[in-house]
Parts: C-alpha cells; structure tokens; sequence
C-alpha cells in the first residue's frame, strides 16, 4: 500500500512542475534536439506569455548569437498565429567567444533558449489558438549542418492568466539585462575605442563594426573603463554591446559616437589600475619588479646557470667574483639599452610597442628557440661553447670567463621580455609613454633590480658561506639545468607555430636537427679548422631557418580562379576529360573559412592547380541551393565543407574535411 502511495506522489509531484507550461513537437537530429516551450498553459485575453526554442546541442557542436562573428548565421524563428498576436524580436542569451585559427564567432554550447514575448489580443473568440513557428539554425564542427524544424502548438483559452514556467524563468535569467548606463565610442583608421564604467567581456551586437580577430586592450582611469577594439569595415553612430562578467548577470548597453576618444597611453597588458604618476614611485616599483623578476618561471632556468657560475667561484678570489658580477650587470644593462632604443626607433615610426614586443616577430622567437636549444645541448655536455657559459659547461676544472657571465646577462633580459612580475605593469606602462631618457633609465632600474641578488653574491664574499660548495653534484646539476632550456623551447615552437602556421614549425625542426647535429659533431672535433668550419656551415643554418621564417611570413599576391558550380558546369568539364576540383563552402561555415585562408590561398596549392590546368568549381552553400544540396547528398553530405577532385577519367576522390596543402596536392597530383 505504501508503494502506490509513493508512486502518487511522485505523479503528483511531475504533474506539477509541468503546470503553467505548454511544449510543441520535438525534433531531433544528430546533432541537436529542439522544441518551443510557452510558459502558459493557457491563454486569456490581452495576456503576454514567452515561448522560447530550446535547442540542446550534441557535445562540440555549437549554434550561433545574433552576431554570429566572422563566420555563422543566426537563429531565426517566423511565427504564424492568429490575427491580433504580436510577437517581439527574438531575446538573446549572452555568448561565449570561439576562436579557431584566427577566425572568430558568438554562439552557444550544450543547449540555449530564444525568447520571444507574445501578446494576446484584447478579445479571444476561439476556444483554442494555434501557434506555428518556422524554426531555422546553424549547427556547426568540423562542418556546419543548417537545420529546420516546423513546430506546433495549441492551447486553450482562459480568462485567468496562470503562472510562469519555473524553466523558463530559470533560463531567461542568462539573457543580457537593460542596463540605464550609456556609452561612448569613437573610431579612427585603426581602431574603435569605447568608454564604460564596467569591465568585462565585451560582445558587440552588430556585426563588422568591430573586427573579431583580437581581443581588445582595457585600460581602468578614474571611474571609467577604456576598450580599444581593432576596427571593423563598418561605421555606425551607435550600437549595442553586451558586457559579461564573472560573478554578475550581463547587461546590454547603447553606445553613442562622439569625438575623438584618447585611449590612454600605458603598458598594453589588460591592468584595472591607474598609471603612476610619480617618477619616484615608478623608480621603486621597477627595482622591486626587477627583482622578483628573479623569481619568475620563464626566467628562473637562465638565472640557475648564474647561480651555478657563483657556486664554481665561490672557492676563487674575490676579484674574480667581483669581476663576473659586473659582467652579468653590463650585459643586463647593455641589453636593456638597446631594448629601449629599438622602442624609441619603433614609436617614432608610429608603431605601438610594449614589453615582449619582439616575440611578436617569427624570426626572433625563431632565433631564440636555436639559441636555447643551443645553450640546452651545451649544458647536456653534447659540445662546449665558452661563449655560450663562460667554460663552465666544460667541467669543473675549467675556469668561467666574464665573457660567459656578460651573456647569460643578456640571455636573461631576452628571456625575461615575455614576463611580467608583480609591479613592473605600471612601471612599464609609464616608461612606454615617456621619452628616451626617461625610459633608459626606468629600464636600467629594472635591470639593476634582476641583477641585485647576484651582485651581492659576488661583492660581499661574507654571503656566499650560504652557497653550497663546489662538488661533483655541480655535474649533476649542469645537466639537469638543460632541461628548462628545451622545455622553454619547445614552448617558443608552440608561439611560433601560433604565428606562422605549420610549415614554420617544419622548418624550425629541421634546422634544430641541423645544428644538432653540426654541434655534435663540433664536440667531437679536435681540429680548430674543423671547429671554424663547423662554425661557419652552423651560421649559414641559421641564416637560412631566418630567410625561410621571413618568407613564409609574406604575403602572397596570388589568389585562387574559381568558377561557380552548377551540374552542368560540372558535366560539361567531365565531358571534355578535364581534371576538375569541386569544393563546397558557405560563408558562415568556420572549417570553410579556415581551410580557404589556409590552405586553398596557399601560393603551392594556387599554383599546383594553374600549372596542371585543373577547373575549380566554387559551391557555395551560404544560401540556399538546391543544386549543391543534391550534390552534398550525393555523397552522403549533410553540410559544408566538402572537396572532391575528378581527373581526367572522371574518377572521383572524396578528400577529407580538414585540409593541408600536401593531401590536396597529392589527391590532385600528375596523372599518368
């Protein structure tokens, strides 16, 4: 008896928390499941309800927001109702931000609703009223799949309005509140700059005013929050933006161009505080940032190869000590010197520049990511280079040399440029703005504050009791200290592979196995001629890694020649046993796009095709067409993209959905 009275409850207790709400028809793919929800169950004169569409997302397929990005298409819905309804715009929740090779949207995981307000006439004469709604929506992963769905759904009219779905007030709360604060916005050739007194992620509501690609600098001043956004191809005199924030519900603001607004010149690291304003106080706060530099992981390996030097002179004169002290400072601070004149060069020629600028340049990370692979090979005893570290590499007999102690100085300001340790941003943000002079010596404080602890070390013989004493461990720990090196390394590889695409990192492997293999056998070499020799095939190496980085970071004035699919396109160039390659695109499709940018405007592609006289047939899908539809279907295709290659036979090749030059030009090579 009890187990039917818990069965009742349980009854009772679903009933009701579907009361007050009505759902239509699901629809289901493999890719979502929808249905419209309307928080009433019933319908009373002058009465406004919410139906919203559900969509529930497999797991990595996304849908889009209003402003889908730089590829995508929103969500629409067209509702047919009885005369006297009105339905709203539809309301949006906030976005997340996807980014896949540089390409940029707004949209949805694991499930969204669309609102849409409705009103009721003030007079219902049906007892019933019927509700169809034309649903359409993108889905996209590797490929993007338009769905359609057609919803119904009837409630019965009522004179009492009743109470809203628990649901859809818990969903509705992820939608953008109104919020009474205005904005400013101003756009020049470059840039868009915007002013709130909120700081958050931003999503701009119109499309292409601001360019997606990056994301912007924000600078905190006064009460006000400053965001320079790089410029869209599109003007306005105002647009929306919602601002999302970690711990509070995101809000939509109205934004009004005004005149010039000046984004305020400081370090472009994203900081909430104001810029000092005191010489004083930006001279202290670059000492104590320089030496919690000291502290700082990408720092950290350079400096153990110091403290080791100390530890090796800890049993020599204090001449010596003193003498490599001074060195390491000299090219710590010769470093930073030219740091801030190649800056001083930069911004007068226009350019913006903050600290680790030079990362920014391929061949700069490609050149540090030989030179510690270098120093990494040296520490593991693979050859010697006293340059590199001052003979210490050489074992515990050979004497370090001040020359060894200048570079890892210098070693250390390069590595050091990717850090930012506690205090520096406002220092360096200060510095940037300033003059020469100033900057010198903002930047030779910085310097002297990384290079105190070792200067003391080796000026006051009394602190290095606290240094361990030389031993064979010493050994040990040199080798040990060539692994930071290739794992700073390989991590430099990964941002240069973010820079330049795949085929840099190819080269950067091939020439690391390269001067591996000269420094291997320049351990090896007795002879000094040999030495020399090694030397000079070793700086051809690495002049040669530099001329292809530069190369493959032009651009290319080729673009692809396409002709528009049709299937009597397609047939007549098979009739005529021409070599032919079909690809299917839509401009809101993200794989498309990236494997367009990519990989078919890539300058060996291009001219494989024009060289070997193939026929490229562009199928674009962005809207509707029939055509291409059968085509896709033809090959078990749902969406976009889709390449298939016909030679001359009329064979056809279905080639995979993510591309590299390479699989193009081997599916499409020379025939026999």
């Amino acid at each position: 008896m009890l187990k039917y009275v818990y069965i009742m409850v349980i009854m009772i207790c679903l009933t009701a928390m579907q009361l007050g709400a009505a759902e239509s028809n699901i629809i289901t793919s493999d890719t979502s499941t929808a249905r419209i929800i309307i928080n009433t169950d019933s319908i009373s004169p002058a009465q406004q309800f919410t139906a919203a569409l559900h969509l529930d997302l497999a797991v990595h397929w996304h849908s889009y927001w209003k402003n889908p990005g730089d590829s995508g298409i929103p969500t629409t819905m067209e509702f047919n109702m009885p005369e006297g309804f009105e339905a709203s715009d539809i309301i949006w929740q906030t976005p997340s931000r996807y980014e896949l090779a540089g390409i940029v949207n707004y949209g949805y995981a694991d499930e969204v609703y669309h609102f849409v307000d409705i009103t009721a006439p003030d007079t219902l004469d049906a007892k019933d009223v019927t509700f169809k709604i034309d649903a359409s929506w993108l889905v996209c992963r590797d490929i993007c799949i338009p769905e359609y769905a057609d919803f119904s759904i009837t409630l019965p009219t009522s004179n009492v309005p009743t109470a809203s779905s628990t649901l859809l007030r818990k969903a509705r709360s992820k939608v953008p509140s109104d919020s009474t604060i205005k904005g400013n916005f101003s756009i020049d050739d470059t840039h868009v700059v915007v002013t709130l007194p909120k700081k958050g992620d931003m999503f701009p509501e119109q499309e292409n005013i601001i360019a997606n690609d990056t994301l912007p600098e924000i600078i905190q001043q006064d009460d006000l929050v400053y965001y320079r956004f790089k410029k869209g191809y599109k003007a306005a005199d105002s647009f929306n933006v919602v601002v999302k924030t970690e711990n509070e519900r995101a809000t939509l603001h109205t934004l009004t161009r005004v005149n010039q607004l000046a984004f305020p010149t400081t370090d472009h690291t994203q900081s909430s505080s104001p810029a000092p304003t005191s010489l004083w106080l930006v001279i202290s706060l670059a000492f104590i940032g320089g030496v919690i530099l000291n502290l700082m992981p990408c720092v950290l390996p350079i400096l153990s190869l110091k403290a080791l030097t100390l530890v090796e002179l800890s049993g020599h004169s204090r001449k010596q000590a003193i003498l490599h002290s001074i060195a390491y400072l000299a090219g710590i601070s010769l470093t930073f010197t030219g740091i801030t004149l190649l800056i001083t060069l930069l911004q007068q020629a226009g350019m913006r520049v903050g600290w680790g600028f030079q990362l920014q340049s391929p061949v700069f990370v490609g050149a540090l990511v030989l030179l510690l692979a270098a120093v990494g090979l040296n520490l593991s005893g693979i050859f010697h280079l006293p340059v590199l570290l001052g003979g210490m590499a050489q074992g515990r007999s050979s004497k370090s040399t001040p020359t060894g102690s200048f570079f890892t100085g210098v070693m250390a300001v390069i590595i050091a440029t990717p850090c930012t340790a506690p205090f520096m941003a406002p220092a360096i943000g200060y510095a940037l703005s300033q003059s020469f002079v100033v900057q010198l010596f903002i930047f030779l404080i910085l310097g002297f504050g990384l290079a105190l602890p070792y200067l003391l070390l080796g000026l006051l013989p009394s602190l290095q009791r606290f240094l361990p004493k030389p031993g064979a461990w010493m050994n040990t720990f040199k080798h040990a200290l060539a692994f930071p090196m290739y794992a700073t390394a390989a991590w430099l590889l990964w941002v240069l592979t973010r820079q330049s695409g795949t085929d840099a990192l190819a080269v950067m492997l091939a020439a690391l196995l390269i001067l591996s293999f000269l420094l291997w056998c320049y351990g090896r070499s007795m002879m000094s001629y040999k030495k020399w020799g090694l030397l000079i095939l070793i700086s051809l190496t690495v002049a040669m890694t530099f001329k292809t980085l530069n190369i493959l970071g032009a651009p290319t004035s080729l673009s692809l020649q396409t002709t528009p699919y049709s299937s009597e396109a397609l047939q007549q160039a098979r009739d005529n046993n021409e070599r032919v390659f079909v690809y299917g695109t839509a401009d809101w499709c993200i794989t498309c796009k990236i494997n367009e940018r990519l990989v078919l405007n890539d300058e060996t592609v291009i001219t494989h095709f024009s060289n070997n006289d193939i026929t490229v047939l562009k199928a674009d899908w962005t809207s509707y067409n029939n055509e291409i539809t059968k085509y896709l279907r033809s090959y078990n295709r749902a969406g976009v993209p889709i390449y298939v290659y016909y030679n001359k036979k009329g064979q056809d090749n279905l080639l995979p959905q993510i591309l590299t030059p390479q699989i193009i030009i081997d599916a499409t090579g020379d025939e026999s």
